[in-house]
């Protein structure tokens, strides 16, 4: 066998497996299990499908084939809430898109001081209340969805014309799906160099 005093001219699994005593495998034992146990990382994801437009005005992009949709993820699920509230300041918001057929928005492309996100849930945690209103101005559209249907807007900066909606049919959401996110790789590397670093000092004081 290697002499393991001098770790740093042998192979780890040498010092590790090769007659040492018990407590040094023990140690090691518990090591792999820390690494085992990184935990995943679930977020919760609510999806929103309306119904195809049924009324077009004017010449816009949407059309009868066109819909209001999108989702919203959390890092947890929506407690209980039957008055709703604006998620957009729900610290647990990861990311969200909506669409209206034509242009869609996200967490990165909207005016903040105009969009809201207002979602009300039941005593199932599933949403069962809703008024969305997302705007940019820059590319001059807004939409909105809500109980009493979902409508699409152009928008000039002085004022926004209805170009279509559901007349007053509303759509449907689903969820919550949890997503199970696992760290990245190079968070595991550096765990797991972390904890090679311990075996080794361990290894030293042992055998010392």
């Amino acid at each position: 066998m290697s002499d393991c005093a001098d770790f740093s001219s042998v192979a780890l699994l040498e010092c590790l497996f090769g007659g040492e005593p018990m407590k040094v495998r023990v140690f090691v034992g518990v090591m792999l299990l820390a690494l085992a146990a990184v935990p995943a990382f679930a977020d919760t994801t609510y999806t929103y499908t309306g119904i195809n437009y049924v009324n077009i005005y004017g010449t816009p992009g949407e059309t009868t084939a066109n819909n209001f949709s999108g989702s919203i993820t959390f890092s947890s699920s929506l407690p209980v809430n039957p008055l709703g509230s604006n998620v957009l300041n729900n610290p647990t918001l990861v990311s969200w898109s909506f669409s209206d057929g034509v242009d869609t928005y996200f967490n990165t492309n909207f005016d903040s001081a105009i969009t809201s996100l207002d979602l009300g849930t039941n005593s199932f945690g599933n949403i069962n209340q809703w008024a969305i209103r997302v705007l940019n101005s820059t590319d001059t559209a807004e939409f909105f969805a809500g109980l009493g249907g979902d409508f699409a807007y152009g928008c000039t900066p002085l004022a926004c014309t209805l170009e279509a909606d559901t007349n007053g049919l509303a759509g449907t959401w689903t969820g919550p799906v949890a997503t199970t996110t696992v760290p990245e790789p190079s968070s595991l590397i550096l765990l797991g160099t972390g904890l090679l670093g311990l075996v080794g000092s361990g290894l030293r004081r042992l055998l010392a």
